[in-house]
């Protein structure tokens, strides 16, 4: 009888009913081609059940074969994969190279007990390694395996592989990360509901657009929306402008009510019951209700902290705290969760068993000039909603004069957030008037340093500092913007002593 790891020491396919959950998550691209077609007829009927058939033909034979020809190995030092049916792959990854093991399902992969496994390496900005899908059993023992290679390559341990406990005696036991190790943090079904409470994200809008531009897809759909739009239009076309006024500020204030309902019911599902344990030198954090989640995160890899909350997070001293890794994926723009939300004292206390942090009591400010460039481009943003609504209400636009002072507090408190601060082995850069963020860099995990001036900057004598990581896919998240170009000149020397310094420790 072989053990765990001989399992996996040959080539193995994916799960079968990897093949039934892609014939349906392309179900709905055929349903729409059968609808216009049968339906709506808006062309010959004979282009859209010829186009059906062609799908058909391609689709289902290329899942099979995609699936036949997909198949993967795991060994002592590498994990090969092997892809392609027309160009064939083979992809080999070193065990030490990676990073992070994800296992995430979404409710459908829930339902067939499978789950998705994305292997990512430090040097590769998307999971280079991705097994979709596998068991998830299959899948939790994958994570250990690996866990347990890179764990042998540290020690240089020469013990039989065998001796390693993996799942237990028997195969139907899951292991899960979570379960073992210090849990620092778990959210309890109130702290998500407050997390989505306090979030405040337009899903509305955003949804709400989407929604519409695809109700105009279907004739039937977009007679009966936007027909009854222009009934509705044409009901108060007889009404003051006063009371237009009142209706739309009416309806942009139930926009936003139901923009938050919407979000407190999604975060709800997406961090339902998250925990976030440490086992060594990796966090472990597990959440989700329909679509679940599984993450490793490595310390050792590590590049940021950030630390972030809004006004009204702020009031009640809640805080987010986010941390990214090299080997996150940068086009899908995932980072870690960290702590989604939780009390700044008992985030502090999580963030110092994770990294050892002192935030500074007081940080350097940045220029009085960024008061004067963020109050003037707010007012430049103000001169395109203004020629709206004069062309919509005249000079009732005038009104929109009561917001320049707001416009200039606004950014007197831009200003007075930001700041910086250097010490021996750390950067903290403060940023954002809505979203505030800190971002705590190690210095030591700096890649490259800019220092850059815009037209408009060179104009006030300005300059700013971006601090590059391995894992920055948006460098502005680590910039010391709008400080005086002498200042910006010695703090990019200060970062290269210490950064030199860094390396001498070491």
């Amino acid at each position: 009888m072989t053990n765990v790891y001989e399992d996996y020491n040959q080539f193995r396919r994916l799960h079968p009913l990897t093949l039934l959950y892609g014939l349906i998550r392309n179900s709905p691209y055929i349903a729409i081609t059968l609808y216009l077609g049968l339906v709506q007829r808006q062309t010959e009927e004979i282009i859209y059940i010829l186009l059906f058939i062609v799908m058909g033909m391609i689709i289902i034979p290329g899942q099979i074969l995609r699936w036949y020809y997909f198949s993967f190995m795991i060994t002592e030092k590498e994990i090969t994969i092997k892809s392609g049916i027309l160009s064939r792959k083979q992809r080999v990854i070193p065990i030490e190279r990676v990073q992070n093991v994800n296992v995430k399902q979404d409710i459908l992969q829930r339902l067939f007990g499978i789950a998705k496994v994305q292997i990512e390496t430090a040097g590769d900005i998307s999971a280079e390694g991705s097994l979709e899908f596998v068991k998830l059993q299959d899948a939790d023992e994958i994570n250990r395996i690996i866990r347990v290679y890179q764990k042998r390559i540290l020690t240089d341990d020469t013990k039989p592989v065998d001796t390693y406990e993996i799942i237990g005696k028997s195969k139907s036991e899951t292991y899960n990360s979570t379960e073992s190790g210090e849990e620092l943090f778990r959210m309890t079904n109130k702290d998500v509901i407050t997390y989505g409470m306090v979030r405040l994200r337009p899903l509305f809008l955003v949804y709400g657009i989407w929604a519409m531009s695809f109700i105009t897809q279907f004739k039937y759909l977009n007679d009966l929306v936007f027909g009854y739009i222009d009934e509705t239009i044409e009901s108060f076309g007889d009404l003051p402008t006063e009371y237009m006024v009142g209706l739309a500020l009416a309806f942009l204030l139930f926009s936003v009510l139901i923009s938050w309902i919407v979000d407190i019911i999604w975060t709800f599902a997406q961090f339902y019951g998250f925990k976030l344990v440490r086992d060594g030198n990796k966090l472990f954090e597990s959440y989700g209700l329909l679509s679940k989640v599984s993450a490793t995160i490595p310390l050792k890899k590590l590049q940021q902290i950030t630390i972030s909350t809004n006004p009204v997070k702020k009031k009640f001293n809640f805080y987010t705290m986010a941390l990214q890794t090299a080997g996150f994926d940068i086009y899908k723009k995932i980072t870690q969760s960290g702590v989604p939300l939780a009390k700044k004292e008992v985030l502090m206390e999580i963030a110092k068993k994770i990294y050892p942090v002192l935030i500074p009591d007081e940080f350097k400010s940045i220029s009085r000039k960024a008061i004067r460039r963020a109050f003037v481009r707010y007012l430049i943003l103000m001169i395109l909603p203004s020629v709206a609504i004069y062309y919509a209400f005249g000079w009732y636009v005038l009104i929109g004069l009561i917001l320049i002072p707001a416009f200039y507090y606004a950014a007197l408190l831009r200003w007075q957030y930001r700041g910086y601060y250097i010490s021996d082995d750390l950067v903290f850069v403060k940023q954002g008037f809505w979203n505030q963020k800190l971002n705590i860099i190690p210095i030591e995990k700096i890649q490259t340093l800019h220092l850059t001036s815009t037209f408009f900057q060179r104009r006030l004598g300005l300059s700013s500092v971006l601090v590059d990581t391995a894992s920055s896919f948006n460098i502005s998240d680590a910039k010391i913007p709008d400080i005086d170009s002498e200042d910006a000149e010695l703090i990019l020397e200060e970062l290269n002593r210490a950064f030199i310094e860094s390396g001498r420790k070491k």
